[in-house]
């Protein structure tokens, strides 16, 4: 018996040692109650509480209260019982009350009969992660935009300039028409009269659409 003692009693001297070390993940138990049973470096450098002031505390405390109106906590807790482990994303509060982005591991802590013992929590920052990855989506969206302004405009142009070409041709044509017909022959009056009131006309509209362009 004093040999598994001391067994059990090193490998909680391990675990302690190695939740010590680590600073970039918030770690801590929580009770079946749903309380805070222990709490480490970890979690106090990202979420500010001490481990007298977090001990005891609900760990609900740590969500929003919108997810704590939506029982996210007894969810999480819940899901962790019934299937071992508990993943998701989500937004938690520091002490301060700041939000901040968190990729979340719960996981149910069992006795050698199976009984339910409580929960291993490992917390995550990702909020500049999401930052990042927001920010990436967001170029991405302005790229698509900006592909998509240019080939409307591309085609505009294209339109406009198919427009224009043919506005421009309708009264060239005429003018070419009776000029050709007044080389070719001395009209009478009457035609040549007609002949040079055509080309007048054709020739403002043209006057006149090179002005608007």
């Amino acid at each position: 018996i004093s040999q598994m003692t001391n067994r059990l009693r090193e490998r909680e001297e391990e675990f302690r040692a190695l939740v010590s070390g680590v600073r970039d993940y918030a770690i801590f138990t929580v009770d079946v109650q749903g309380r805070i049973s222990s709490w480490h470096v970890g979690a106090q450098l990202m979420k500010g509480y001490t481990a007298e002031e977090a001990i005891g505390m609900p760990f609900a405390q740590l969500f929003t209260p919108e997810d704590r109106e939506r029982g996210l906590p007894q969810h999480e807790m819940g899901v962790a019982a019934e299937t071992g482990e508990f993943k998701g994303e989500g937004t938690r509060l520091r002490k301060s009350g700041a939000p901040f982005v968190a990729e979340v591991v719960l996981t149910a802590l069992r006795g050698p009969r199976g009984e339910l013992l409580g929960y291993l929590k490992l917390t995550q920052d990702i909020t500049d992660r999401k930052r990042v990855e927001a920010e990436r989506d967001q170029t991405l969206r302005n790229a698509e935009s900006a592909r998509v302004a240019a080939e409307q405009a591309s085609r505009a142009k294209d339109e406009f300039v198919a427009t224009v070409s043919h506005e421009l041709r309708t009264p060239l044509s005429a003018i070419l028409g009776w000029a050709q017909v007044l080389q070719r022959r001395v009209p009478d009056p009457q035609t040549l009269k007609h002949a040079i009131d055509a080309i007048a006309r054709n020739a403002g509209m043209q006057a006149r659409l090179v002005e608007d362009l």
